[in-house]
């Protein structure tokens, strides 16, 4: 048995990583690595997790660790070892991707009373309660019937029994009552999708998937094919053969955006399995889909980047959709990539995991072409429709002007036939930047070195890489001249170009911005399903992922596309 322990404190300590801790003679046989404990730190008692049982004590005198919070390991194994690799490889320190993975700041859980049977009659004893005591009687069979032999407070009213009868159970030993923690109900299914027939390409990727999944070995594949060629029919299917197996399976997606139209494809095929995990859940509702995934609850996650980490207690598919997408890649906080942490998460679980893309990295392809990857194309569409066409419009010689002449006819035609436009811009707020019209000199970021972008619905600029936000300055700081003035183009002033042209129309903006506020984002998505959000919308890339949505055209505004060789084509 080990006597030290090296724990990383949640949250972390700033400049500090790993704290050695002593382990008194009585919880020595209760402590492993991936529990959570409670340690003195400083003047507090803080909670943190094991890293690693330590060999050698540092200098000085050691703190014993108070107590052991957890009778099997609160990060399993697998997922510590995820932790550690990741803490290596991107230089991190392991207390800070701890904390990424488990929820620090855990919500006081909601409470709901149960009553459980706990002893069984036999059919004398049945019937004889049944004379004497029916309401007694009926309570007893509810339970009898009820999953688990257990009824919450609600279960409980719904079928019809009185406090009395319970009480009483309780007091014959029959039952016992207790508190439990309260779950969301689950989301109901939506309206199944009728399944297409697939086609021998897709058969041939679906059977060469299902075959790694039987070897429940380490396999990666590059799935090829272009849009609209059903990759994520293939991969479902393919996480219908990794549960039939007995194992879980981790869909992420690089935008959390696109979980939405994704979550309605899984749960109308695997239900109430799926559990969604993102940083834009409201922090009740991700401790309680975390705690769901790591009881066994859930088995399908989907996710944007933080899934990476779910704890899946029998990993055996890893999907990364639009694995070229540079969304995957943290820019804050912890920076990783979450295509190559899932590459490696399913390389430790020996899993199957599955890149798909109609557009793959460079990279991803070429370690398909030199055969890292297997490499699985799609290359045609399994209906018969065809692409869009595109029209390229050039703007030389052009007055300058936010909405080209083309764009205005196309616009005004979707909205005489009563159909649907997407505007695609990607780059959010109102303007690129503000600068002096007298001396040039633009409004920058103090700590990074870069232009501020002009939100004008926030009144504010802000930096994209580190947040500062601060108000416009009334005159020129530089000078003492006029006010800044507005250059460059984003969402927010395609948004009021559209309301100035069509004022009657219903606009609806999509971006990160608008979608802050919880629900935002499936209620727009909705709306434009729906048909209530009228003819067009501004949007950012998130909807360019995957428009299954009913639209008459989409026309895109494209920034220049700089020099760098990964910028988004």
């Amino acid at each position: 048995m080990h006597s030290l322990v090296q724990i990383a404190p949640l949250p972390p300590v700033p400049l500090h990583d790993l704290f050695t801790y002593h382990v008194p003679e009585a919880l020595r046989s209760r402590i492993r690595p991936g529990m959570r404990v409670r340690m003195p730190l400083g003047r507090q008692t803080r909670t943190g997790v094991v890293a690693f049982f330590a060999d050698a004590a540092p200098p000085g005198a050691l703190r014993p660790i108070l107590d052991v919070l957890d009778t099997e390991p609160f990060v399993p194994p697998d997922l510590l070892e995820l932790c550690r690799w990741t803490a290596g490889y991107y230089l991190a320190p392991l207390a800070e991707v701890l904390a990424a993975v488990v929820p620090v700041s855990l919500p006081a859980p909601g409470q709901e009373r149960v009553v459980r049977l706990v002893r069984r009659l036999t059919t004398d004893e049945e019937t004889a309660l049944a004379q004497r005591a029916p309401a007694r009687a009926r309570a007893y069979r509810a339970l009898c019937a009820a999953p688990g032999g257990e009824l919450g407070s609600a279960a409980a009213r719904a079928a019809g029994l009185t406090a009395p009868a319970v009480r009483a159970l309780v007091t014959a030993g029959l039952a016992e009552a207790a508190l439990r923690p309260r779950l969301r109900a689950p989301s109901a299914p939506p309206q199944a999708e009728p399944r297409l027939a697939l086609t021998p390409a897709q058969r041939a990727a679906l059977d060469a998937l299902a075959e790694a999944i039987a070897c429940e070995g380490a396999r990666s594949f590059l799935l090829h094919g272009v849009t609209g060629s059903g990759k994520t029919e293939v991969f479902l299917a393919a996480a219908e053969r990794t549960l039939a197996a007995g194992r879980d399976v981790l869909l992420l997606v690089p935008e959390i955006a696109l979980t939405h139209q994704l979550v309605d494809r899984v749960r109308a095929r695997f239900g109430d399995t799926l559990a969604v995990l993102h940083s834009g859940l409201a922090p009740r509702e991700r401790w309680d889909e975390w705690r769901r995934v790591r009881h066994g609850g859930a088995r399908v996650v989907v996710g944007a980047r933080s899934a990476v980490f779910a704890p899946l207690r029998r990993l055996g598919l890893v999907v990364v959709d639009e694995e070229h997408d540079p969304a995957y890649k943290q820019e804050d906080g912890l920076r990783y990539n979450a295509r190559d942490v899932g590459i490696v998460r399913a390389r430790l679980a020996r899993a199957v995991v599955v890149l798909a893309s109609a557009t793959p990295s460079a990279e991803s392809y070429l370690a398909a072409r030199d055969g890292r990857h297997v490499l699985l194309e799609l290359p045609d569409r399994p209906t018969a429709h065809p692409l869009p066409p595109v029209e390229v419009v050039r703007l030389r010689g052009r007055p300058p002007g936010l909405l080209t002449d083309e764009l205005r006819a196309a616009l005004a035609a979707n909205l005489a036939r009563g159909e649907q436009t997407l505007v695609f811009l990607n780059r959010r707020g109102f303007a690129a930047y503000l600068q002096c019209p007298a001396c040039g000199v633009a409004a920058t970021c103090p700590h990074c070195s870069v232009t501020l972008t002009w939100h004008r619905a926030a009144r504010a600029l802000v930096c994209h890489h580190c947040h500062h936000r601060r108000r416009p300055p009334p005159t020129c700081p530089a000078c003492g001249g006029p006010p800044l003035a507005a250059f460059g183009v984003g969402t927010e002033q395609i948004e009021a170009a559209l309301r100035a042209v069509h004022p009657l129309a219903t606009v609806e903006r999509l971006d990160r911005d608008a979608a802050q506020r919880p629900g935002a984002q499936r209620r727009i998505l909705g709306s434009w399903r729906s048909g209530d959000t009228d003819s067009r919308r501004a949007a950012r890339r998130p909807l360019a992922q995957r428009p299954r949505l009913p639209c008459g055209r989409a026309d895109l505004p494209a920034p220049r596309a700089g020099g760098r060789a990964r910028r988004s084509r």
